[in-house]
């Protein structure tokens, strides 16, 4: 039980790392930055925001995230060890962070170092983790007893 709350908490790291690697970053990185481009021309940006707004938002978008799995982890009662599907919410929660701090990284070398932006390959990932967070946050609203109930045999 210890481990899986360690583990939940574990995930507020990904809010001083966003920071950090903001702040390395910073002086180096335009006023504006470029975060949407057009869909028929994946060369022409269409929407700009400055770097402190951004840096804002991927905080805001991190710490939600963060904020929902440790809210989540809270309803595991503490004297049974963690069933399979809080294990699987968590490792949803880790893939959400990690696909932000992707997508992060993704910008940053595009901004500084003129790398291609991977669009396309950054985009695979959403729907997958997305459809997975759904699941399990659905799954810890709804509860096991449902779930056990609609799959019994004499329901």
């Amino acid at each position: 039980m210890k481990v899986y709350r360690v583990l939940a908490w574990l995930l507020w790291a990904a809010v001083p790392l966003t920071a950090v690697r903001y702040g390395e970053a910073w002086d180096s990185l335009p006023p504006t930055l470029i975060v949407r481009f057009d869909a028929g021309d994946l060369q022409r940006p269409v929407a700009y925001i400055s770097r402190g707004r951004l840096l804002m938002m991927e905080i805001a978008a991190i710490v939600t995230v963060v904020s929902i799995a440790s809210a989540i982890s809270m309803f595991v009662p503490e004297d049974a060890p963690p069933d399979v599907v809080s294990w699987v919410g968590l490792g949803a929660f880790y893939g959400a962070v990690g696909l932000l701090l992707w997508c992060q990284d993704v910008l940053l070398q595009y901004e500084l170092m003129g790398l291609p932006m991977r669009v396309r390959q950054s985009l695979s990932f959403v729907d997958p983790t997305v459809i997975t967070v759904v699941v399990v946050v659905a799954s810890c609203f709804i509860g096991w007893k449902l779930w056990t109930w609609m799959l019994s045999p004499n329901s």
